[in-house]
C-alpha cells in the first residue's frame, strides 16, 4: 500500500472519530438542557391541558399520559369529543366528526404512534439504549436561529431530524420521515415556550407545518407532572 493511501485512511478514521465525538457532545448538552432520560423516567404521569388551534378556531384539548404505558387525548370540536386512547398493546378511538360515534380499534400505524406519544423518554437522549443511530449533519438556520442538525435513524427504519438551538440546545424543530404501509410521510414540528415540568423542559407550544404552512398548532396552558390518573379512562367502551 502506498504511503499516501495510508495517510488518507488515517485522516478518514480521525475525521470519523471526531464526528462521533461531536454528535455525542451535542447530545450530551441537549440531554443536560432538557433533563435527560433519568429525569424523564421519574415522570410517572403527565396531564396536559390546553387547546388545538386550526383554521382560526380553538378546540379544548386534554392529554393524559402514563409514561411508556398509556395515553389518552380528548379534543372537543363543536360540542363533540374526539378520543384517542392507548394502553399497553391495544388502542381505540372515537371520532364523531367522521360518523364513528362508537369506539373503534386502532390500526397498527395508529398503535405505533400512540405508543410513541405515551413515551416521555427522549429517543435522541436514549438512542444508544434503544439501538438507534445518530449523525451530526452540521449547522443550519431555523427561522433566524442557528441550530445543530442531528439525524436520528431508528432501528424500525423511521428517520427524525432534530434542530437544536446552538446556544440553549433545546429542540426548535423536528422533521420526521415515517412509513405508513407503502407510503412515507414527512412532517415538520416547531417547538417553543419551554417550561420546567417535574425537572424536565417541555415545550408548551407546537406547530405542525407542511410546505411551510401551519397545519395546526397546540398550546398548553398547563402541564402537570405525577398527577393521579384513573386507569379506567384507557379502557375501550363496550
Amino acid at each position: 500500500m502506498k504511503i499516501n493511501s495510508i495517510i488518507s485512511l488515517f485522516l478518514l478514521a480521525a475525521a470519523t472519530t471526531a464526528s462521533a465525538q461531536s454528535v455525542d457532545d451535542v447530545i450530551k448538552k441537549y440531554t443536560k438542557a432538557t433533563g435527560g432520560p433519568d429525569e424523564q423516567k421519574k415522570l410517572k404521569t403527565v396531564k396536559m391541558t390546553g387547546k388545538m388551534k386550526q383554521g382560526g378556531m380553538d378546540f379544548p384539548m386534554v392529554i393524559q399520559i402514563m409514561n411508556g404505558t398509556a395515553m389518552r387525548a380528548d379534543i372537543t370540536v363543536q360540542g363533540m369529543t374526539i378520543i384517542q386512547a392507548f394502553k399497553d398493546t391495544s388502542g381505540w378511538s372515537v371520532n364523531p366528526l367522521s360518523g364513528a360515534t362508537t369506539a373503534q380499534k386502532m390500526n397498527p400505524e395508529e398503535l405505533k404512534d400512540s405508543k410513541e406519544q405515551s413515551d416521555l423518554v427522549s429517543d435522541l437522549a436514549d438512542y444508544k439504549a434503544r439501538g438507534h443511530k445518530v449523525e451530526l449533519i452540521g449547522k443550519e438556520d431555523v427561522e433566524g436561529t442557528e441550530t445543530y442538525k442531528v439525524k436520528l435513524a431508528k432501528k424500525d427504519g423511521d428517520v427524525e431530524y432534530y434542530y437544536l438551538d446552538a446556544e440553549t440546545y433545546l429542540p426548535l424543530k423536528m422533521s420526521t420521515k415515517m412509513k405508513y404501509g407503502e407510503k412515507e410521510v414527512e412532517s415538520d414540528t416547531y417547538f417553543s415556550d419551554y417550561k420546567d415540568v417535574g425537572g424536565v423542559k417541555m415545550a408548551h407550544s407546537t406547530q405542525i407545518k407542511s410546505g411551510g404552512q401551519v397545519v395546526f398548532e397546540t398550546v398548553f396552558d398547563k402541564i402537570e407532572a405525577n398527577v393521579t390518573i384513573d386507569e379506567a379512562i384507557f379502557k375501550m367502551p363496550q
